[in-house]
Parts: C-alpha cells; structure tokens; sequence
C-alpha cells in the first residue's frame, strides 16, 4: 500500500465519522487529520494526536502479519511510550484498514 492510498483511506474512516471498537476501555473516535499529517482522535473527552507517519510505517512492518503491543513498543517511537492508548489506537487503525490478523 503506498502512503497515497493509504491517506485515501483514513480520510474515508474520519469522513464517516468511523467510531473504532477498543477492546478494553471504551470506543476511540477518528476526528479529524490536521495539517501536519497528525490523526486526531478522541478518547473520552480528550483529543490525542498520533503522526499519520508512525502510523503507515507500522502498516508497512506489520502488513498481513498480527503485531502485538509490545511488538509496537519495540519500535521505539516516543508517541508508544508510556502511552497505550496510542498503541491499541494503531491497532485499531489496521484492523479498520484489513491490514491486521
């Protein structure tokens, strides 16, 4: 998948105000992609910004493959550190995208 077709298809996931399932706390909402390539996305009643970058570069990795939080914390991406919430929101993202097993 290149970056293009993939923006394509976030854009369609926050066009549709596309309510994310997450398994232990709740629903994540995909609100809106900001100018600098960020996803905002809202837990609760907090707005979280996550790089659309980090994103599609887990997509590239994990492509087809089942990936793990921790798998995800070993990339070493300040945004997964100390921060679940961005991990199973990536997780999140790829099974929306039938880029997860």
């Amino acid at each position: 998948m290149t970056k293009d077709i993939f923006l394509k298809e976030i854009k369609k996931l926050v066009g549709q105000k596309k309510v994310l399932e997450n398994p232990r706390k709740g629903d994540s909402i995909l609100v809106k992609i900001t100018k600098n390539d960020h996803i905002c996305y809202r837990r609760g009643n907090s707005d979280i910004y996550l790089s659309i970058d980090v994103i599609f570069d887990v997509c590239k990795k994990y492509k087809g493959k089942r990936c793990t939080t921790k798998d995800l914390r070993d990339l070493k991406y300040k945004v997964f550190e100390n921060k679940p919430c961005n991990i199973t929101f990536t997780i999140m993202i790829l099974k929306e995208l039938d880029l997860w097993e």
